[in-house]
């Protein structure tokens, strides 16, 4: 009886089949055997969430709007998507293949690291764990503008202290020129 269920198990594609019985199982397993349902089923999930649920959500919105249990949302600012199956094991695969990326490129050093976008990098890091990134990432004009104002500094820092010393310079040469027209007069008194 226990060989016919097992068989049965394995035949529609149920976890318990094709997880190994263990008291911990790894991530991977888990991501290989969702994959394997995943690919099974056809994309059974996928197909499900944009032609079912979606449009259910949409009239039910709908409908709460209508009542005033859910205040009007501005036409095109908001739109709701369903994630499931895969795509919502998917952000935390992502973090993990970008990682993987990062540490793959590292070897090559400063030449593989240079040639990624770091922004776009912590944009879909971000994305991957599921953060609002809206306003946390610097634009490009705002990094423009700091790395102006750094440059700016770093000039200005670098010019002070040659202005200090020129206008040293030239306060003393002023205090000498100052000095020696004033023994130049004592001098002339003394003669006259």
């Amino acid at each position: 009886m226990k060989l016919i269920q097992d068989r049965l198990q394995f035949a529609f594609m149920l976890n318990t089949s094709v997880q190994r019985d263990a008291e911990r199982v790894t991530a991977k397993e888990i991501e290989y055997v969702s994959q394997e349902l995943d690919d099974s089923l056809g994309g059974l999930y996928s197909l499900l969430s944009q032609e079912l649920q979606l449009p259910l959500i949409n009239r039910l919105m709908f409908q709460m709007e209508k009542k005033k249990r859910l205040p009007v949302l501005p036409k095109g600012q908001v739109r709701p998507k369903i994630v499931t199956g895969l795509e919502a094991l998917g952000r935390s695969t992502d973090l993990q293949r970008l990682n993987t990326f990062v540490q793959q490129i590292a070897p090559f050093g400063e030449s593989g690291l240079s040639s990624l976008n770091i922004s776009e990098y912590i944009k879909r890091i971000g994305t991957s764990l599921g953060v609002d990134m809206d306003g946390l990432i610097k634009s490009d004009e705002q990094l423009a503008q700091e790395q102006q104002a750094a440059q700016q500094q770093a000039l200005q820092d670098q010019v002070a202290p040659q202005v200090a010393k020129e206008g040293m310079g030239m306060i003393r040469d002023t205090v000498k020129g100052d000095q020696q027209q004033q023994i130049q007069k004592e001098k002339e008194r003394g003669r006259a």
